[in-house]
């Protein structure tokens, strides 16, 4: 979910069966605002998710402390790789205005 400003958002990625072959791969973010960047955080007070592959995505660690910041354009065309999830679980994502990018 996208506010209308697009000053925010919250998705989720929910993953409710997993097999031995389960590859999620990337996943594009749309509806974000090409023009600004945006803190990726995971939302402090939420279980982090079981997983089953052997390490997780490199963006996760930094997004359960202060978050990172990336460009709209890039989360709307290129996406996050997301983790292999075990049965049942769910990735979400607190993403925050962090002003406008670079030429804009």
């Amino acid at each position: 979910m996208v506010a209308a400003d697009g000053s925010a958002a919250v998705f989720a990625f929910v993953q409710l069966s997993t097999g031995s072959a389960a590859r999620p791969g990337v996943r594009q973010l749309p509806g974000l605002d090409p023009a600004r960047r945006y803190r990726v955080q995971l939302p402090a007070g939420v279980p982090a998710p079981r997983t089953v592959q052997a390490a997780e995505p490199a963006w996760m660690a930094p997004a359960r402390g202060s978050g990172f910041v990336v460009g709209g354009a890039v989360l709307g065309t290129v996406g996050l790789a997301m983790p292999v999830l075990a049965p049942a679980q769910a990735v979400v994502l607190v993403l925050e205005s962090a002003g406008a990018g670079p030429g804009s």
